[in-house]
């Protein structure tokens, strides 16, 4: 028998005992080898890790090209020194949590005094993560690491002092709550009841950032929580600029060890002469776009990657399936060929891509920006009259001044001090500024569509919504967004002096002259009864603005009936708001409404249909907004209230359609040519 350099014991067969030169070879190998693993983490987990495949079979770790890609990014936090802290929105199978398990258990043996904490939503999941390291943990060479000290399954601790705590993200307290863990691996925080409280408030404040930190959070696009969303847009959006995580996305394209499988494809050869549909190309073209332009992943994959065949076949027979079983959306979520598609939503988008790129593309991006200023002008809590930021004043452009004398007497004087360009890609850049489109037009039609809201300035505040809307005179011509003003801290009292200032604007000289077509400045429609628009409408009434918007009823016959028209305002209700949302519906995608509001464009995206009680409605995502719709469905439903849809859309077609005077065909907007090849994003061969 002989004592080994880890002080356990084995016994050598008679005449089976090594030589003394052996034995000291064997413990210089010994210390090198534990030197290797403590070094190089890669090292150790290609050659002591092991893992159990789908047919149940223990073999050597061996990392896919997804795995590698996760390798490339924590070697790049290596070398700089900081804190590993990640945020990896996932598809499935792609091994993510086993190479991050066995990350973990190279620390905790390599690393004394490692607190490490696994946790996924429920008991049974995290110890699933725990699992995973115990396949390795369990036949690894006895002289390689510190053996166990406490063999709880929740909680193991090692000789060296590191120790593992498995927990669930459904806890009542916060997971980790009174250590600092340097270890973390959150898994599904999608699916915790109250991220808030298990994470921000309970782990988030004890994972200090020290170069030591080991932090990865991961979760799946299709079931993500209003909470996993925001918290990887805001990654995103400021990773490298005080963001806490950095955001990964692993694309399921890039592993095509797994996707397919060969077993697969011996079953499913691809046809000989076999061409892609549509559908297939499209997602191809995204994946490589995607690939190639983000840089942890051509690092891996290479810049100029393309996709495979196999992947392409295997993706769209999937696809097919799953189209005929209606669960095409959750495929795309768990397949997806960006972060956006992977947080594929559960209801029907109301707005299709194309809609939306087309108004994207059409939207007026040249637009003047002002602060409205005057004595009668707050907002929020303070009740002394506003002023912009300094640092956010152009004053190279002149400011405008504007005049009103209402009825009553009282004069109101109100100053448009224009703003700074700013990137409008953020809402809350937007907050508080007059967006104007297109000038004042002497003679035109305007309403002004107000959603009111209670103007409390928290960050996720309701937003109230004043737009302004342009109604041609001639019916073969599309209605114009031309304003919009947006706030989280106005409220409807204080709204109505906003709305006041922006119809004089647009429906006067400035000085009290009108110069719309309305001798009554400006038609409005505020809405009531969802929101408290009643104060909104009151005021300007009292400041000398009739033309308000009478609500209409029908009949049973569905017919309005104008004599029983005596409200005021647009009354939200369960018959009102889908006739309201319809015809804001139809008059975007048919062209008839040109919306310029960046926020409002990007509402369109987030507004979907949902089945409530075997009926459909239109509405926002949990969590999104929709103001910037309302607005200026109201503008446009009060001037277009009782027209004859019928009647416009022929008028319409008339003034488009591809027809000389003669009746020929004109074929002057076509080159004739033809074109051999596939285009690329950029529209070329």
């Amino acid at each position: 028998m002989e004592e080994n350099s880890v002080t356990k014991n084995h016994w050598f067969k008679d005449g089976k005992k090594p030589t003394a030169k052996r034995l000291e070879w064997i413990r210089r190998w010994v210390l090198n080898e534990r030197f290797l693993c403590f070094a190089d983490a890669d090292y150790f987990v290609t050659r002591y890790g092991r893992i159990r495949t789908s047919d149940e079979r223990i073999i050597r770790f061996t990392p896919r090209k997804a795995q590698e890609v996760f390798h490339s990014i924590l070697a790049e936090f290596d070398d700089l020194q900081i804190a590993i802290q990640l945020f990896v929105l996932k598809c499935r199978q792609l091994g993510v949590s086993t190479v991050v398990a066995l990350y973990f258990l190279h620390r905790i043996l390599f690393r004394p005094n490692t607190y490490a904490v696994m946790a996924s939503v429920q008991a049974q999941q995290s110890e699933k993560l725990g699992n995973m390291m115990d396949v390795t943990w369990t036949r690894l060479p006895f002289w390689l690491a510190s053996p166990k000290t406490v063999l709880k399954e929740k909680e193991p601790k090692w000789a060296n002092g590191s120790l593992l705590s498995i927990q669930s993200g459904n806890q009542e307290v916060g997971i980790a709550q009174g250590h600092s863990p340097s270890c973390i691996h959150i898994s599904e925080v999608g699916d915790y009841k109250n991220p808030k409280r298990t994470l921000v408030e309970g782990l988030f404040p004890a994972c200090h950032p020290y170069s030591t930190l080991f932090m990865v959070l991961e979760g799946t696009g299709s079931t993500a929580s209003k909470w996993q969303q925001e918290t990887w847009e805001d990654s995103k959006a400021n990773w490298g600029h005080g963001a806490r995580f950095r955001p990964i996305f692993i694309p399921p394209a890039c592993a095509p060890d797994l996707y397919p499988l060969p077993d697969w494809l011996r079953g499913n050869p691809i046809p000989e002469r076999w061409n892609p549909i549509d559908e297939t190309n499209r997602m191809k073209r995204r994946a490589e776009l995607f690939v190639r332009s983000t840089d942890y992943l051509s690092r891996t994959m290479g810049s100029n990657w393309t996709m495979g065949r196999e992947y392409m076949w295997w993706w769209e027979c999937e696809w097919k399936s799953h189209v005929a079983n209606h669960t095409e959306k959750t495929f795309l979520a768990q397949l997806a060929c960006t972060d956006k598609e992977a947080f594929q939503s559960k209801f029907d988008p109301v707005f299709n891509d194309e809609t939306i790129e087309v108004v994207t593309k059409e939207r007026e991006k040249r637009y003047a920006a002002y602060f409205i200023t005057g004595n009668t002008i707050i907002m929020g809590s303070d009740m002394r009259p506003w002023e912009p930021p300094a640092d956010e004043i152009d004053y190279d452009r002149e400011r405008i001044q504007l005049h009103w004398e209402a009825n009553d007497g009282n004069k109101y004087d109100w100053e448009l001090v224009p703003a700074l360009p700013f990137d409008d890609s953020d809402d809350t850049r937007c907050f508080d500024k007059l967006l104007i489109f297109e000038e004042p037009r002497v003679g035109a039609e305007y309403s002004e569509g107000i959603d009111t809201a209670d103007g409390l300035g928290l960050p996720n505040e309701d937003r109230c919504c004043c737009t302004v809307v342009r109604h041609p005179t001639n019916p073969k011509e599309r209605d114009v967004q031309a304003a919009v003003f947006h706030s989280i801290r106005v409220n409807p009292a204080q709204m109505s002096r906003i709305a006041a200032c922006i119809a004089v604007l647009f429906g006067t000289d400035g000085e009290g002259r009108v110069t719309s077509s309305n001798p009554m400045v400006m038609q409005f429609i505020v809405e009531q009864i969802r929101k408290t628009g009643d104060e909104c409408q009151h005021q300007l009434i009292i400041m000398g603005f009739y033309d308000h918007h009478i609500m209409h009823f029908y009949d049973d016959k569905g017919a309005i009936d104008p004599s029983k028209g005596t409200k005021l305002g647009w009354r939200t209700s369960k018959w009102s708001r889908p006739i309201l949302v319809a015809r804001y519906v139809s008059a975007v995608t048919l062209g008839w409404l040109k919306i310029n509001d960046p926020i409002g464009i990007r509402q369109m995206k987030t507004f979907v249909r949902r089945e409530k009680a075997g009926q459909s409605e239109m509405g926002h995502e949990s969590g999104q907004h929709d103001d910037a719709i309302f607005g200026p469905a109201m503008a446009w439903t009060r001037g277009h209230d009782q027209e004859n849809a019928a009647e416009k859309m022929g008028s319409w077609f008339e003034s488009n359609k591809p027809y000389t005077e003669d009746g020929e065909v004109d074929t002057g907007w076509a080159e004739q040519t033809v074109c051999i090849g596939e285009y690329d994003e950029d529209g070329g061969l």
